[in-house]
């Protein structure tokens, strides 16, 4: 008679009556394989390597396959088609390509990320990772999932392209923050001195006590910035080389002055133009 073997492990079965004599011979095999399937690993190297590569069952028997070398193209490790089994698949490659697990029962492929240790599963037909999450995301493309009911939900209100957030409705919260700090309040920067406005200062109030300069080649068109004169002096705010401040309702451009107390925001309304308009300014 003639031995068969298991599907998923390739140990051998021999036929009634094979190996007289010399049944130590399959048995110490069967043995050997059968440790090798519970703690052998297969060493694969990608270098000169491309396209789809069929494991043999030597390769796809031990239960960690470790990959290295450096990628020129796409490798695809396929599993014979009726295969089964878990494997922990290690990408140490380099190179700017990609490994695949597959099947050759055609179904679903898995890509190993590079520096990722990944455990797969096979069907006999499709690859999968064994933290896939079965439950289909709800919504459509680029909607944010949320639980809804206990099952996955999108909307498009919230949304997410991979750089912006889009949400539509009402966002309520305790308090609402940006790079700037709380939007409910306008942030403050007090200075000491003679001080010249800086790009983080737009959407603040600058507590001066000093002359207070505005740069050119510093803001975009749309940027504000408050000053308030903490002092029982009057202040001068000035027009750097390069920028035009113009007083609000009039042609006139130049150095203004701002009362005691005084407050004054400048807008900027195109490159290094500015308006500025407050109480106590001249």
């Amino acid at each position: 008679m003639t031995s068969t073997y298991t599907t998923n492990k390739h140990i051998e079965k021999p036929g009634h009556g094979d190996y007289v004599d010399s049944w130590d011979t399959p048995v110490n095999s069967d043995w050997g394989a059968i440790d090798n399937a519970f703690g052998g690993v297969t060493y694969l190297n990608v270098t000169s390597v491309s396209g789809t590569v069929v494991l043999s069952s030597s390769q796809y028997q031990p239960p960690t396959i470790r990959v290295s070398g450096t990628l020129t193209a796409d490798v695809n490790y396929q599993i014979p088609s009726g295969i089964g089994g878990g494997w922990t698949v290690t990408n140490d490659t380099t190179g700017a390509n990609s490994v695949t697990i597959s099947s050759g029962g055609a179904g679903t492929t898995v890509v190993v990320p590079q520096g990722f240790n990944v455990f797969v599963v096979s069907d006999g037909t499709n690859i999968f990772r064994s933290d896939t999450i079965i439950t289909s995301p709800g919504g459509s493309s680029g909607q944010v999932q949320y639980n809804n009911a206990g099952s996955f939900g999108g909307s498009s209100n919230f949304t997410f392209d991979g750089t912006n957030v889009s949400v539509g409705g009402t966002i309520t919260g305790s308090s609402v923050s940006d790079a700037a700090g709380n939007v409910r309040t306008v942030p403050v920067n007090t200075q000491g001195g003679t001080y010249s406005l800086q790009a983080s200062d737009v959407g603040k109030y600058v507590a001066a006590s000093s002359s207070v300069t505005i740069p050119a080649g510093v803001f975009s068109a749309g940027d504000n910035i408050t000053i308030y004169n903490v002092t029982s002096s009057s202040i001068s705010i000035i027009q750097d080389s390069g920028a035009t401040l113009r007083l609000v309702g009039t042609p006139t451009t130049g150095n203004r002055t701002l009362a005691q107390y005084g407050l004054a925001t400048v807008l900027c309304t195109g490159s290094n133009t500015f308006v500025i308009t407050g109480g106590g300014l001249s």
